[in-house]
């Protein structure tokens, strides 16, 4: 199962009750055989972990920083990550957080299969959106 934000391209409708995921996402999904749950509008405690997480990294890697382009920020990232997110004790499991995820997620998602299946190579239709 996949707990996705209601962003436009994801969710055609938001709604409470029913939602409408967009039917090439949700194609995507049930080709890689998970199914996809828009969280409720407005509701981003629904998705704690996730919203913390973008919390952690805008208050402690990029406060206060700007860069030139964003692949300059995206080389600052993966160096941030690697020297101090995941050498980081984790608040709720007080265990390295990097440590934890090669040493049991990581092979524990492969022995379970939940590697991405490989996906067919079939063209899609594209289509420019002309200006307002």
């Amino acid at each position: 199962m996949l707990v996705i934000d209601n962003l436009k391209a994801a969710v055609t409708k938001a709604d409470w009750f029913d939602p409408e995921p967009n039917p090439k996402l949700q194609a995507f999904a049930e080709h890689c055989g998970t199914v996809i749950v828009p969280t409720r509008p407005y509701t981003p405690r629904h998705k704690g972990k996730v919203e913390r997480g973008v919390d952690y990294v805008q208050e402690n890697a990029l406060k206060g920083r700007t860069f030139d382009s964003l692949a300059d920020q995206n080389r600052y990232l993966a160096e941030w990550e690697a020297a101090v997110a995941d050498t980081r004790i984790h608040g709720t499991t007080r265990q390295q957080v990097g440590r934890v995820f090669e040493q049991i997620e990581r092979p524990g998602a492969a022995a379970a299969g939940h590697a991405l299946p490989v996906l067919p190579g079939r063209p899609t239709h594209r289509q420019s959106r002309r200006p307002r």
